[in-house]
C-alpha cells in the first residue's frame, strides 16, 4: 500500500474544500482513517489535502519547555475533494465523523476567501516560533475566563500535565476545581 502524500494528489479543478465535524480530540485519527480509506478504495484522484489547522504553543508552568499544537478549529477537519456520491459516502463512513458542514443533504464548500484565510492562519501559525502561553506558578491568583466559573478569582494549588487545580471560593467555601490553562488568566488589579 502506498502512502497518501500531498505531492501525489491530482490537481482537479472540480476539487473544493469542505469541512467535516468530528468527535472532539479525534481529528488526527479521522484524518489517518480517511487517508487509509482513500488508498484502499483507489480514490486518490478525487481527494486533495486533508488538513487540521494548528499553531505551535509552549506549555506553561512545570511544562514550560514542552512545545505542543493547538487546533484553530477543534472538532473539525478540512478536506479538499470532488464531491460526488462515492466520496460523500466514503467520508461519512469514517469512524468519528459526525457530519459535513452545510445542509443535511448538501455539504457547503468553503469560499475562496475562507480558504485563503485558513491557509494564511495556518502559514502564520507554522512560520512564527512557538507562541508562549502565560506562565503560572503555584500560589498565583488567577481569574477564570471560560466555563461555569467565569470571572471568579482563584488560587492555583497545583499544575500538572497542562492542567491547573485551583481553589475557588463558592458560597464561602474553598472548592477545588480542575481547569485548562486556557480557562484562566493572571489576576490583574
Amino acid at each position: 500500500m502506498t502512502e497518501y502524500t500531498t505531492e501525489d494528489k491530482a490537481k482537479n479543478p472540480e476539487m473544493k474544500w469542505y469541512i467535516v465535524h468530528t468527535y472532539s480530540q479525534f481529528e488526527k485519527s479521522v484524518k489517518k482513517s480517511l487517508e487509509d480509506m482513500i488508498i484502499k478504495n483507489s480514490l486518490q484522484e478525487y481527494f486533495g489535502e486533508i488538513m487540521i489547522p494548528v499553531e505551535r504553543v509552549i506549555g506553561a508552568g512545570k511544562d514550560s519547555t514542552r512545545v505542543s499544537e493547538r487546533k484553530f478549529y477543534p472538532g473539525y477537519v478540512l478536506i479538499q475533494m470532488v464531491l460526488n456520491d462515492t466520496t460523500w459516502s466514503l467520508v461519512k463512513s469514517v469512524p468519528k465523523v459526525t457530519y459535513f458542514v452545510g445542509s443535511k443533504n448538501k455539504p457547503q464548500p468553503l469560499s475562496n476567501a475562507e480558504v485563503a484565510h485558513i491557509m494564511n492562519q495556518q502559514k502564520e501559525g507554522a512560520a512564527k516560533s512557538a507562541k508562549p502561553k502565560e506562565s503560572f506558578a503555584v500560589g498565583d491568583q488567577v481569574k477564570v475566563i471560560n466555563g461555569p466559573f467565569v470571572n471568579f478569582p482563584a488560587i492555583i494549588d497545583d499544575i500538572r500535565n497542562g492542567k491547573l487545580r485551583v481553589s475557588i471560593n463558592i458560597f464561602g467555601r474553598e472548592t477545588p476545581v480542575e481547569l485548562e490553562l486556557s480557562d484562566v488568566e493572571l489576576w490583574r488589579d
